[in-house]
């Protein structure tokens, strides 16, 4: 039985990804590193800690801290453009009527996360919530996953991680929970235990698992 589900955010629950990657891209300029959209949407639910490490040489804290704030200034100046995806809060509230935990665990820092949730209206149907600068370390490694089903109190094997990514689904199996992916575009394959391509299937697998 299905008692707890934790939530990749961008890409999953909101529509994010095009503001983000803007962010990203006027970030990276600002240190003379040229990025395309392409190459980031490779990092999807990677945190800026990782994302600076996988484009910057030599790396400093200082080039995280920089790039943490030219993005959440520029993702900011365009927070009306980011909202939850159509069925989203509808299915929510279904889980949540099913007496289901719901929690977020994304790679998104604790400087945008709760901008994110109050725009989009989130706050009030989800239990809690993990970025991943509350984790020693991002996706793909299980930390946020895992502490997300710690904060509700509900055991990993009687859970569902959903996400948009490979790191999303990644995470998910070394934190031995079972994974939902959600095809929002492309083709994807990689290894989750059910794939969807809209939110409202979730009801069908909770089901499955009654």
């Amino acid at each position: 039985m299905i008692k707890g589900i934790a939530f990749d955010m961008d890409g999953t629950l909101i529509d994010s990804q095009d503001s983000l990657i803007a962010g990203e891209i006027a970030a990276f300029a600002e240190k003379k590193v040229k990025i395309t959209a392409e190459e980031l949407k490779k990092f999807g639910g990677i945190s800026v800690k990782d994302m600076v490490k996988a484009f910057l040489k030599s790396p400093t804290e200082q080039d995280v801290i920089d790039i943490r704030r030219i993005r959440k200034d520029a993702v900011l100046k365009n927070l009306h453009t980011i909202t939850p995806f159509p069925e989203t809060k509808s299915v929510l509230k279904k889980l949540r009527s099913l007496g289901i935990k719901l929690s977020i665990a994304t790679g998104l820092g604790g400087e945008l996360l709760p901008a994110f949730l109050q725009k989009t209206g989130l706050s009030d149907l989800i239990d809690e919530w993990v970025s991943s600068d509350s984790v020693k370390a991002g996706k793909p490694a299980p930390d946020v996953f895992l502490k997300a089903f710690e904060l509700m109190g509900v055991k990993v094997e009687e859970g569902l991680a959903v996400g948009d990514s490979r790191h999303d689904i990644t995470a998910a199996k070394a934190a031995k929970i079972k994974s939902v992916l959600i095809r929002r575009e492309g083709d994807l394959d990689c290894g989750s235990d059910y794939t969807i391509s809209n939110l409202e299937e979730l009801l069908e697998i909770i089901k499955v698992n009654t």
